[in-house]
């Protein structure tokens, strides 16, 4: 929580503070800037002709953590998160509350792309903010965000100039898979119009999928490559396995065994689908299985059962970008568990097994 000399280290606050109390100027949850506080700041700023880069950070599927947890344990994710900026920030900036789970972070240290590139990969890689599991009263939960920045006046001259480049990177963002950070590059961006960055609609990426995977000529492995591209391409997803009748861990492309046995039939009984964060959460359990991914540079991923009609033909394995933990999104769930119900009919209705 912002205090009166945290505050007083900036002439703008130190001035305000001379005639207003510190509490009408702070979110009452988090204790960082006001929505109207910290935009206020941000104007003054770029009147003043102060350089800074502006950062959007918009918390990953906060809903399924109110939804699954509750409002109580949701409040304690903003109040962690935001005062885990405000201390990474420190002397360099301030962070304030836009609404919901968004907040504006403003850097001062400076504009300059690698600069804010350094700062924000502390931001994500060091385990102190982002990317890392929050512990709120029985629970640990893994949180991600994504954030689109700019700088001024290097990208914008005014303060609706600003905001309009930060709206863009934090959608391209979003449009990558979120858990990732944009900052704004005229070369990259400039033509990118917002319109144009919503993904493409889970109905169309599981029609081409269907599409894909019915090819009268194509065996199993070929099949399930070529359903699972157009999945890959709009949910930022990198690679697929399966895991054949023998329990082990193969590879479509090369259908080279990865690992195996990998026992997941003994661990995957409570669902059709589980998804890990972070793979050192079966560490314990499935050491064969971490192993495989782990030395493959995966950290999180998404296991479904191939079934049908209650018999089990095998399993799917879903992976995000290589180095990568995250918050699965729900439409993640909906395709992979899609593509395994596309498997378990193929398999069914030509007699088949994964071998």
């Amino acid at each position: 929580m912002y205090s009166v000399s945290s505050l007083s280290s900036h002439p703008y606050f130190e001035e305000i503070l001379k005639q207003t109390d510190i509490s009408t100027m702070l979110d009452p949850l988090t204790g960082v800037l006001s929505r109207g506080y910290i935009t206020r700041f941000i104007r003054y700023l770029i009147e003043k002709n102060v350089p800074f880069a502006l950062g959007m950070m918009d918390l990953d599927n906060f809903k399924h953590v109110n939804d699954n947890y509750g409002h109580k344990i949701g409040d304690g994710i903003l109040v962690e998160i935001s005062e885990s900026i405000r201390l990474i920030l420190g002397s360099d900036g301030f962070i304030g509350r836009f609404g919901g789970d968004e907040f504006l972070i403003v850097y001062l240290k400076s504009n300059l792309y690698d600069d804010v590139h350094a700062f924000y990969d502390r931001v994500y890689d060091s385990g102190k903010v982002l990317r890392r599991s929050i512990h709120i009263e029985d629970y640990d939960i893994f949180m991600t965000a994504t954030v689109g920045c700019a700088s001024y006046p290097l990208d914008a001259k005014d303060y609706e100039g600003l905001f309009a480049k930060i709206d863009k990177t934090l959608y391209r963002g979003k449009s990558k898979g979120r858990n990732c950070y944009i900052i704004y590059v005229e070369s990259k961006h400039s033509k990118l119009e917002i319109s144009m960055l919503a993904k493409h609609s889970l109905y169309q990426t599981l029609r081409e999928a269907t599409t894909s995977f019915d090819d009268k000529n194509a065996v199993f492995n070929i099949r399930l490559q070529r359903a699972f591209a157009p999945i890959a391409e709009n949910l930022r997803l990198h690679k697929i396995f399966y895991i054949n009748k023998y329990d082990q861990l193969k590879d479509p492309v090369s259908d080279a065994v990865i690992c195996g046995p990998c026992r997941m039939s003994e661990y995957a009984t409570k669902g059709d689908i589980h998804a890990l964060s972070h793979l050192e959460d079966i560490q314990g359990e499935l050491p064969e299985f971490f192993s495989a991914l782990h030395s493959l540079s995966f950290n999180a991923t998404m296991v479904a059962r191939i079934t049908r009609n209650d018999i089990t033909y095998g399993f799917l394995v879903v992976c995000p970008e290589e180095h990568t933990m995250r918050m699965w999104q729900d439409d993640e769930y909906a395709a992979v568990f899609f593509l395994s119900h596309l498997a378990a009919t193929y398999l069914e209705e030509t007699h088949s097994e994964l071998e």
